[in-house]
Protein backbone atom coordinates (compact mmCIF):
# COMPACT_ATOMS: atom_id res chain seq x y z
CA UNK A 1 0.00 0.00 0.00
CA UNK A 2 3.01 2.36 1.01
CA UNK A 3 5.04 1.36 -2.19
CA UNK A 4 2.38 1.92 -4.82
CA UNK A 5 0.74 5.22 -3.57
CA UNK A 6 4.80 6.61 -2.93
CA UNK A 7 5.43 5.69 -6.24
CA UNK A 8 2.58 7.20 -7.85
CA UNK A 9 2.64 10.71 -5.76
CA UNK A 10 6.64 10.39 -6.32
CA UNK A 11 6.39 10.35 -9.66
CA UNK A 12 4.38 13.28 -9.73
CA UNK A 13 6.81 15.22 -8.34
CA UNK A 14 9.50 14.50 -10.29
CA UNK A 15 8.17 14.21 -13.29
CA UNK A 16 5.18 16.87 -13.45
CA UNK A 17 4.37 20.78 -12.59
CA UNK A 18 3.24 21.43 -9.41
CA UNK A 19 0.09 23.22 -7.77
CA UNK A 20 2.57 25.07 -6.06
CA UNK A 21 0.77 27.99 -4.23
CA UNK A 22 -2.52 27.92 -6.97
CA UNK A 23 -2.60 31.78 -7.87
CA UNK A 24 -1.34 32.54 -3.62
CA UNK A 25 -4.86 31.10 -2.64
CA UNK A 26 -2.70 28.87 -0.21
CA UNK A 27 -1.63 32.01 1.86
CA UNK A 28 1.88 32.23 3.70
CA UNK A 29 2.27 28.78 5.04
CA UNK A 30 5.92 27.93 2.84
CA UNK A 31 7.26 31.40 3.73
CA UNK A 32 6.26 30.81 7.29
CA UNK A 33 7.89 27.05 7.63
CA UNK A 34 11.34 28.01 5.99
CA UNK A 35 11.55 31.31 8.13
CA UNK A 36 11.00 28.53 11.21
CA UNK A 37 13.48 26.15 9.39
CA UNK A 38 16.48 29.37 9.57
CA UNK A 39 15.41 31.08 12.44
CA UNK A 40 13.56 28.65 14.75
CA UNK A 41 10.42 31.47 14.98
CA UNK A 42 7.43 30.99 13.38
CA UNK A 43 7.23 34.36 12.28
CA UNK A 44 8.64 37.51 10.71
CA UNK A 45 12.20 36.55 10.69
CA UNK A 46 13.04 36.84 14.73
CA UNK A 47 9.41 38.42 15.41
CA UNK A 48 6.96 36.07 16.31
CA UNK A 49 3.05 35.68 14.93
CA UNK A 50 0.10 34.25 16.45
CA UNK A 51 -2.09 34.20 13.30
CA UNK A 52 -1.13 30.70 11.88
CA UNK A 53 -1.30 26.92 13.51
CA UNK A 54 2.11 25.60 13.63
CA UNK A 55 1.86 22.38 12.72
CA UNK A 56 2.37 22.56 8.89
CA UNK A 57 5.42 25.32 9.40
CA UNK A 58 6.69 22.76 11.79
CA UNK A 59 6.35 20.63 8.88
CA UNK A 60 7.81 22.15 5.92
CA UNK A 61 10.51 23.11 8.60
CA UNK A 62 11.30 19.57 9.14
CA UNK A 63 11.47 18.61 5.33
CA UNK A 64 13.89 21.20 4.27
CA UNK A 65 16.05 20.40 6.95
CA UNK A 66 15.88 16.59 6.33
CA UNK A 67 15.33 16.97 2.70
CA UNK A 68 16.83 19.96 1.36
CA UNK A 69 20.18 20.79 3.81
CA UNK A 70 20.98 23.53 6.36
CA UNK A 71 18.40 26.79 5.08
CA UNK A 72 21.04 28.85 6.48
CA UNK A 73 21.55 31.58 4.73
CA UNK A 74 17.92 31.72 3.43
CA UNK A 75 18.35 32.46 -0.27
CA UNK A 76 16.20 32.53 -3.08
CA UNK A 77 17.59 29.50 -4.95
CA UNK A 78 17.24 27.56 -1.57
CA UNK A 79 13.19 28.49 -1.41
CA UNK A 80 13.13 27.44 -5.23
CA UNK A 81 14.65 23.97 -4.21
CA UNK A 82 13.11 23.50 -1.02
CA UNK A 83 9.50 23.37 -2.29
CA UNK A 84 10.00 19.77 -4.03
CA UNK A 85 11.64 18.94 -0.17
CA UNK A 86 8.44 20.10 0.96
CA UNK A 87 6.35 18.01 -2.24
CA UNK A 88 8.41 14.84 -1.72
CA UNK A 89 7.47 14.48 2.48
CA UNK A 90 3.98 14.95 1.37
CA UNK A 91 4.30 12.04 -0.97
CA UNK A 92 5.72 10.20 1.89
CA UNK A 93 3.02 11.45 4.02
CA UNK A 94 0.31 10.21 2.03
CA UNK A 95 1.49 7.24 1.14
CA UNK A 96 1.80 6.23 5.03
CA UNK A 97 -1.97 7.43 5.41
CA UNK A 98 -3.10 5.13 2.74
CA UNK A 99 -1.16 2.24 4.59
CA UNK A 100 -3.00 3.83 7.86
CA UNK A 101 -6.26 3.85 6.25
CA UNK A 102 -5.69 -0.18 5.43
CA UNK A 103 -4.95 -0.78 8.94
CA UNK A 104 -7.82 0.80 10.03
CA UNK A 105 -10.28 -0.39 7.62
CA UNK A 106 -9.27 -3.81 8.36
CA UNK A 107 -10.40 -4.01 12.01
CA UNK A 108 -14.47 -3.25 9.82
CA UNK A 109 -13.86 -5.05 6.40
CA UNK A 110 -12.64 -7.77 4.94
CA UNK A 111 -9.06 -7.92 3.17
CA UNK A 112 -10.19 -7.02 -0.14
CA UNK A 113 -12.78 -4.75 0.86
CA UNK A 114 -10.24 -2.60 2.69
CA UNK A 115 -7.45 -3.32 0.30
CA UNK A 116 -9.70 -1.48 -2.63
CA UNK A 117 -10.98 1.50 -0.45
CA UNK A 118 -7.07 2.00 0.69
CA UNK A 119 -5.85 1.95 -2.65
CA UNK A 120 -8.48 4.01 -4.77
CA UNK A 121 -8.16 6.79 -1.43
CA UNK A 122 -4.16 6.64 -1.87
CA UNK A 123 -4.00 6.73 -5.76
CA UNK A 124 -7.03 8.62 -7.07
CA UNK A 125 -5.96 11.83 -8.84
CA UNK A 126 -6.86 13.67 -6.29
CA UNK A 127 -5.01 13.11 -3.45
CA UNK A 128 -2.10 12.59 -5.76
CA UNK A 129 -2.39 16.06 -7.11
CA UNK A 130 -2.42 17.43 -3.60
CA UNK A 131 0.49 16.26 -2.87
CA UNK A 132 2.12 19.55 -5.06
CA UNK A 133 -0.33 21.87 -3.08
CA UNK A 134 1.69 24.07 -0.71
CA UNK A 135 -1.04 23.72 1.68
CA UNK A 136 -1.60 21.68 4.51
CA UNK A 137 -4.45 19.23 3.17
CA UNK A 138 -1.79 15.83 3.20
CA UNK A 139 -0.58 16.27 6.75
CA UNK A 140 -4.72 17.35 8.24
CA UNK A 141 -5.75 13.91 6.43
CA UNK A 142 -2.98 12.07 7.42
CA UNK A 143 -3.84 13.30 11.51
CA UNK A 144 -7.79 12.46 10.22
CA UNK A 145 -6.53 8.91 9.43
CA UNK A 146 -4.30 8.37 12.54
CA UNK A 147 -6.76 10.23 14.68
CA UNK A 148 -9.81 8.02 13.18
CA UNK A 149 -7.50 4.79 13.79
CA UNK A 150 -6.43 5.72 17.19
CA UNK A 151 -9.89 6.84 18.22
CA UNK A 152 -11.30 3.34 17.21
CA UNK A 153 -8.97 1.67 18.95
CA UNK A 154 -10.06 3.47 22.41
CA UNK A 155 -13.63 3.08 21.69
CA UNK A 156 -13.02 -0.92 20.90
CA UNK A 157 -10.51 -1.12 24.19
CA UNK A 158 -12.02 -2.42 27.83
CA UNK A 159 -13.39 0.23 29.71
CA UNK A 160 -10.57 0.01 32.80
CA UNK A 161 -7.76 0.61 29.76
CA UNK A 162 -6.29 4.19 29.84
CA UNK A 163 -3.34 4.00 27.37
CA UNK A 164 -5.54 3.44 24.02
CA UNK A 165 -7.72 7.14 25.65
CA UNK A 166 -4.13 8.82 26.10
CA UNK A 167 -2.93 7.68 22.33
CA UNK A 168 -6.06 8.89 20.68
CA UNK A 169 -5.97 12.03 23.43
CA UNK A 170 -1.94 12.80 21.53
CA UNK A 171 -2.42 12.18 18.24
CA UNK A 172 -5.69 14.80 18.39
CA UNK A 173 -3.48 17.28 20.06
CA UNK A 174 -1.15 16.81 17.54
CA UNK A 175 -3.90 17.13 14.70
CA UNK A 176 -5.48 20.41 16.19
CA UNK A 177 -2.19 22.31 16.08
CA UNK A 178 -2.05 21.79 12.30
CA UNK A 179 -5.60 23.15 12.39
CA UNK A 180 -7.79 23.84 15.45
CA UNK A 181 -11.17 22.72 14.06
CA UNK A 182 -10.61 19.63 16.06
CA UNK A 183 -10.22 21.76 19.34
CA UNK A 184 -13.95 20.63 20.31
CA UNK A 185 -13.95 16.94 19.49
CA UNK A 186 -13.78 15.63 23.04
CA UNK A 187 -17.41 16.63 23.36
CA UNK A 188 -17.91 14.87 20.75
CA UNK A 189 -16.01 11.93 21.45
CA UNK A 190 -18.61 11.80 24.66
CA UNK A 191 -21.32 11.77 22.61
CA UNK A 192 -20.25 8.76 20.85
CA UNK A 193 -19.22 7.14 24.40
CA UNK A 194 -22.96 7.75 25.18
CA UNK A 195 -24.22 6.20 21.94
CA UNK A 196 -22.58 2.90 22.64
CA UNK A 197 -25.34 2.83 25.21
CA UNK A 198 -23.43 2.19 28.49
CA UNK A 199 -24.65 0.85 31.35
CA UNK A 200 -23.42 4.21 33.07
CA UNK A 201 -22.72 7.60 32.59
CA UNK A 202 -19.50 7.34 35.14
CA UNK A 203 -17.12 5.41 32.49
CA UNK A 204 -18.30 7.89 29.00
CA UNK A 205 -17.17 10.56 30.84
CA UNK A 206 -13.86 9.20 32.27
CA UNK A 207 -12.94 8.04 28.98
CA UNK A 208 -14.11 11.82 27.44
CA UNK A 209 -12.18 13.25 30.04
CA UNK A 210 -8.84 11.32 29.63
CA UNK A 211 -9.11 11.63 26.04
CA UNK A 212 -9.76 15.79 26.24
CA UNK A 213 -6.62 15.68 28.78
CA UNK A 214 -4.13 14.25 26.74
CA UNK A 215 -5.57 16.49 24.04
CA UNK A 216 -4.82 19.27 26.21
CA UNK A 217 -1.66 18.49 27.15
CA UNK A 218 0.04 18.91 23.68
CA UNK A 219 -2.03 21.81 22.81
CA UNK A 220 -1.11 23.85 26.21
CA UNK A 221 2.65 24.37 25.94
CA UNK A 222 1.40 26.63 22.15
CA UNK A 223 -1.40 28.24 24.50
CA UNK A 224 1.31 28.98 26.97
CA UNK A 225 3.45 30.57 24.31
CA UNK A 226 0.48 32.50 22.39
CA UNK A 227 -0.23 34.02 26.13
CA UNK A 228 3.09 35.23 26.85
CA UNK A 229 3.12 37.37 23.69
CA UNK A 230 -0.23 38.51 23.58
CA UNK A 231 -1.60 38.46 27.63
CA UNK A 232 -4.93 37.10 26.18
CA UNK A 233 -5.92 32.86 26.27
CA UNK A 234 -5.44 32.01 22.47
CA UNK A 235 -5.67 28.02 22.09
CA UNK A 236 -3.67 28.32 18.59
CA UNK A 237 -4.28 30.79 16.19
CA UNK A 238 -5.43 34.32 16.55
CA UNK A 239 -7.88 34.39 13.66
CA UNK A 240 -11.28 33.01 14.69
CA UNK A 241 -13.27 35.66 14.52
CA UNK A 242 -12.28 36.64 11.41
CA UNK A 243 -13.40 33.39 9.88
CA UNK A 244 -16.71 33.78 11.97
CA UNK A 245 -17.30 37.58 10.85
CA UNK A 246 -16.73 36.17 7.11
CA UNK A 247 -20.04 34.37 7.91
CA UNK A 248 -22.13 36.83 9.14
CA UNK A 249 -21.28 39.39 6.78
CA UNK A 250 -23.60 38.02 3.75
CA UNK A 251 -25.49 35.23 1.96
CA UNK A 252 -22.31 33.68 0.06
CA UNK A 253 -23.75 30.19 -1.25
CA UNK A 254 -22.41 27.40 -2.41
CA UNK A 255 -19.36 27.13 -4.91
CA UNK A 256 -17.00 24.62 -3.86
CA UNK A 257 -14.71 25.37 -6.94
CA UNK A 258 -14.56 28.75 -5.80
CA UNK A 259 -12.83 30.89 -3.15
CA UNK A 260 -15.66 32.81 -1.55
CA UNK A 261 -13.36 34.59 0.51
CA UNK A 262 -13.19 37.25 -2.57
CA UNK A 263 -16.45 37.98 -2.58
CA UNK A 264 -15.82 39.86 0.60
CA UNK A 265 -12.99 41.85 0.22
CA UNK A 266 -15.68 45.34 -0.17
CA UNK A 267 -16.85 44.28 3.39
CA UNK A 268 -13.16 43.79 4.07
CA UNK A 269 -12.04 46.94 3.03
CA UNK A 270 -13.89 48.98 5.24
CA UNK A 271 -12.53 46.82 8.64
CA UNK A 272 -9.06 47.39 7.36
CA UNK A 273 -9.29 50.90 7.04
CA UNK A 274 -11.17 51.01 10.35
CA UNK A 275 -8.00 49.26 11.97
CA UNK A 276 -4.79 50.36 9.87
CA UNK A 277 -6.71 53.46 7.59
CA UNK A 278 -5.71 51.88 4.59
CA UNK A 279 -8.33 49.93 2.58
CA UNK A 280 -5.96 47.39 1.05
CA UNK A 281 -4.97 44.64 2.92
CA UNK A 282 -0.89 44.73 4.04
CA UNK A 283 0.15 41.43 5.09
CA UNK A 284 3.04 43.43 7.86
CA UNK A 285 0.10 45.58 9.20
CA UNK A 286 -2.17 42.60 9.56
CA UNK A 287 0.02 40.45 11.55
CA UNK A 288 1.34 42.94 13.95
CA UNK A 289 -1.54 44.14 14.82
CA UNK A 290 -3.89 40.73 14.90
CA UNK A 291 -5.46 41.77 18.08
CA UNK A 292 -6.97 44.89 16.91
CA UNK A 293 -8.46 43.14 13.66
CA UNK A 294 -9.51 40.52 15.76
CA UNK A 295 -11.35 42.75 18.19
CA UNK A 296 -12.88 44.46 14.78
CA UNK A 297 -13.88 41.32 13.53
CA UNK A 298 -15.62 40.50 16.75
CA UNK A 299 -17.42 43.36 17.02
CA UNK A 300 -18.75 43.58 13.25
CA UNK A 301 -19.70 40.05 13.74
CA UNK A 302 -21.77 39.97 16.77
CA UNK A 303 -23.65 43.49 14.97
CA UNK A 304 -24.32 41.37 12.35
CA UNK A 305 -25.42 38.76 14.43
CA UNK A 306 -27.91 41.10 16.13
CA UNK A 307 -29.38 42.81 12.68
CA UNK A 308 -29.27 39.20 10.47
CA UNK A 309 -29.15 35.84 12.72
CA UNK A 310 -30.54 34.48 9.52
CA UNK A 311 -27.54 35.39 6.91
CA UNK A 312 -25.58 33.05 9.95
CA UNK A 313 -27.78 30.68 10.00
CA UNK A 314 -27.79 30.10 5.86
CA UNK A 315 -24.23 30.06 5.86
CA UNK A 316 -23.44 27.72 8.51
CA UNK A 317 -26.38 25.26 6.99
CA UNK A 318 -24.97 25.49 3.69
CA UNK A 319 -21.19 24.95 4.51
CA UNK A 320 -22.28 21.70 6.17
CA UNK A 321 -24.44 20.53 3.06
CA UNK A 322 -21.66 21.79 0.97
CA UNK A 323 -19.20 20.01 2.86
CA UNK A 324 -21.01 16.79 2.97
CA UNK A 325 -21.57 16.83 -1.19
CA UNK A 326 -19.44 18.52 -2.75
CA UNK A 327 -15.91 18.63 -3.80
CA UNK A 328 -13.19 21.13 -5.36
CA UNK A 329 -11.89 18.98 -7.96
CA UNK A 330 -11.27 22.89 -9.89
CA UNK A 331 -7.50 22.10 -8.63
CA UNK A 332 -7.35 19.01 -11.17
CA UNK A 333 -8.36 21.64 -14.03
CA UNK A 334 -5.71 23.69 -12.78
CA UNK A 335 -3.19 20.99 -12.29
CA UNK A 336 -3.74 19.97 -16.21
CA UNK A 337 -3.80 23.44 -16.98
CA UNK A 338 -0.25 23.84 -15.84
CA UNK A 339 1.19 21.03 -17.79
CA UNK A 340 -0.14 21.86 -20.82
CA UNK A 341 0.73 25.55 -20.83
CA UNK A 342 3.92 25.52 -18.23
CA UNK A 343 1.88 28.78 -17.14
CA UNK A 344 0.41 28.59 -13.19
CA UNK A 345 -2.83 29.49 -12.64
CA UNK A 346 -4.47 32.60 -12.69
CA UNK A 347 -6.16 34.05 -9.31
CA UNK A 348 -9.35 35.60 -11.59
CA UNK A 349 -10.48 31.95 -12.12
CA UNK A 350 -11.23 31.26 -8.68
CA UNK A 351 -13.15 34.20 -8.30
CA UNK A 352 -17.35 33.31 -7.99
CA UNK A 353 -19.18 34.06 -10.83
CA UNK A 354 -16.00 32.47 -13.27
CA UNK A 355 -16.81 30.02 -16.17
CA UNK A 356 -13.44 28.44 -15.56
CA UNK A 357 -13.30 27.65 -18.92
CA UNK A 358 -9.42 27.78 -18.91
CA UNK A 359 -8.96 24.18 -19.62
CA UNK A 360 -11.10 21.35 -21.31
CA UNK A 361 -9.61 18.33 -19.95
CA UNK A 362 -12.06 16.25 -18.39
CA UNK A 363 -10.35 14.99 -15.51
CA UNK A 364 -11.80 17.49 -13.10
CA UNK A 365 -15.52 16.44 -14.12
CA UNK A 366 -14.65 12.65 -13.98
CA UNK A 367 -13.18 13.19 -10.61
CA UNK A 368 -16.38 15.05 -9.75
CA UNK A 369 -18.61 12.43 -10.71
CA UNK A 370 -16.73 9.73 -9.12
CA UNK A 371 -16.84 12.04 -6.00
CA UNK A 372 -20.79 12.06 -5.83
CA UNK A 373 -20.49 8.51 -6.35
CA UNK A 374 -18.70 7.51 -3.79
CA UNK A 375 -20.99 10.44 -1.60
CA UNK A 376 -23.90 8.16 -2.23
CA UNK A 377 -22.09 4.95 -1.22
CA UNK A 378 -20.86 6.76 1.86
CA UNK A 379 -24.26 7.70 2.57
CA UNK A 380 -25.39 4.31 2.33
CA UNK A 381 -22.56 2.93 4.83
CA UNK A 382 -23.62 5.19 7.62
CA UNK A 383 -26.98 4.22 6.66
CA UNK A 384 -26.70 0.52 7.26
CA UNK A 385 -24.02 1.08 9.69
CA UNK A 386 -26.13 2.90 12.13
CA UNK A 387 -29.32 0.44 11.67
CA UNK A 388 -27.06 -2.52 12.61
CA UNK A 389 -25.41 -0.49 15.19
CA UNK A 390 -22.03 -1.63 14.52
CA UNK A 391 -19.67 0.32 16.61
CA UNK A 392 -16.83 1.11 14.11
CA UNK A 393 -19.06 3.90 13.03
CA UNK A 394 -18.37 5.94 15.86
CA UNK A 395 -15.08 6.62 15.62
CA UNK A 396 -15.68 7.88 11.77
CA UNK A 397 -18.67 9.49 12.47
CA UNK A 398 -17.62 11.41 15.72
CA UNK A 399 -14.62 12.96 13.54
CA UNK A 400 -16.50 14.02 10.77
CA UNK A 401 -19.40 15.55 12.48
CA UNK A 402 -17.09 17.88 14.78
CA UNK A 403 -15.38 18.84 11.60
CA UNK A 404 -18.48 19.51 10.41
CA UNK A 405 -19.56 21.50 13.60
CA UNK A 406 -16.44 23.54 13.28
CA UNK A 407 -16.95 24.73 9.74
CA UNK A 408 -20.58 25.79 10.49
CA UNK A 409 -19.67 27.57 13.52
CA UNK A 410 -17.00 29.41 11.16
CA UNK A 411 -16.73 28.84 7.56
CA UNK A 412 -16.75 26.63 4.90
CA UNK A 413 -14.77 27.80 1.55
CA UNK A 414 -12.06 26.18 -1.37
CA UNK A 415 -9.79 25.28 0.53
CA UNK A 416 -11.13 23.24 3.10
CA UNK A 417 -12.95 20.55 0.58
CA UNK A 418 -9.92 18.02 0.91
CA UNK A 419 -11.23 17.21 4.99
CA UNK A 420 -14.37 14.78 3.22
CA UNK A 421 -12.21 12.55 1.00
CA UNK A 422 -10.95 9.98 3.71
CA UNK A 423 -14.46 9.90 5.44
CA UNK A 424 -15.95 8.73 1.57
CA UNK A 425 -13.89 5.44 1.84
CA UNK A 426 -13.96 4.98 5.29
CA UNK A 427 -17.80 5.25 5.29
CA UNK A 428 -18.75 3.75 1.59
CA UNK A 429 -16.78 0.27 3.39
CA UNK A 430 -19.35 -0.48 5.49
CA UNK A 431 -21.75 -0.06 2.40
CA UNK A 432 -19.39 -2.26 0.61
CA UNK A 433 -18.62 -4.76 3.28
CA UNK A 434 -22.21 -5.71 3.68
CA UNK A 435 -22.80 -6.17 -0.15
CA UNK A 436 -20.23 -9.17 -0.12
CA UNK A 437 -21.19 -12.39 -0.94
CA UNK A 438 -25.00 -10.65 -1.71
CA UNK A 439 -26.84 -10.84 -5.03
CA UNK A 440 -29.40 -8.72 -6.87
CA UNK A 441 -31.23 -9.31 -9.85
CA UNK A 442 -32.87 -6.63 -12.01
CA UNK A 443 -36.50 -7.38 -13.54
CA UNK A 444 -36.10 -8.11 -16.90
CA UNK A 445 -32.18 -8.14 -17.23
CA UNK A 446 -32.39 -12.06 -16.35
CA UNK A 447 -28.70 -12.87 -14.72
CA UNK A 448 -28.41 -12.89 -11.12
CA UNK A 449 -25.72 -9.68 -10.46
CA UNK A 450 -22.79 -10.50 -7.48
CA UNK A 451 -23.40 -6.45 -5.91
CA UNK A 452 -20.45 -7.11 -3.86
CA UNK A 453 -18.02 -6.66 -6.67
CA UNK A 454 -19.83 -4.65 -8.40
CA UNK A 455 -19.49 -2.20 -5.77
CA UNK A 456 -15.68 -3.31 -5.32
CA UNK A 457 -15.23 -2.05 -8.97
CA UNK A 458 -17.32 1.31 -8.61
CA UNK A 459 -14.70 2.15 -5.60
CA UNK A 460 -11.32 1.22 -7.97
CA UNK A 461 -12.27 3.07 -10.44
CA UNK A 462 -11.53 6.46 -9.50
CA UNK A 463 -7.87 4.79 -9.46
CA UNK A 464 -8.39 5.12 -13.72
CA UNK A 465 -8.67 8.52 -13.96
CA UNK A 466 -4.72 8.75 -12.34
CA UNK A 467 -2.74 7.07 -15.15
CA UNK A 468 -4.95 9.16 -18.03
CA UNK A 469 -4.13 12.89 -15.91
CA UNK A 470 -0.47 11.46 -15.55
CA UNK A 471 -0.02 10.50 -18.82
CA UNK A 472 2.47 13.08 -20.53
Amino acid sequence: MFALTFAAAGFTVQARLPLGDVARLTDEWYTLGANLASTGVLGLQDEPILLRPPGYPAFIAASLWVLAGDPRPLTWAYLDRGQYAVYLAQALVLAATAALLYLWLLRSCRRRVALVSALAFGLNPYSVVLVTLLHYDVLHVFFLVAGGWALASALRAPADRRGPWVRAGLVWGLATLVRPTTLLLPAFVLAALLLRRDTSLRGPLRSAALFGASLAVVVLPWTARNYALSGRVIPVNDQGWAVIWGSTTKPLGTHPNHYKWYSLLPELKQVYLRVSNRPDFDYLTYVRANAAYEAAFREEALRNLRRSPGTYLGNAVAGVVSLCLDINSVFLKAWEYRQATGMPPQTSWFVVGHPQDFHSGGTSRAFAAYAALMTAFAAGGLFVAFRSRDPQVLAPAAVFACLAFGHAMSYMDLMYYYQRVPFLFVFASFLVERAQGRRVSLPGLGPVIPLGPVLLLAVASGVLLTPVMLAP
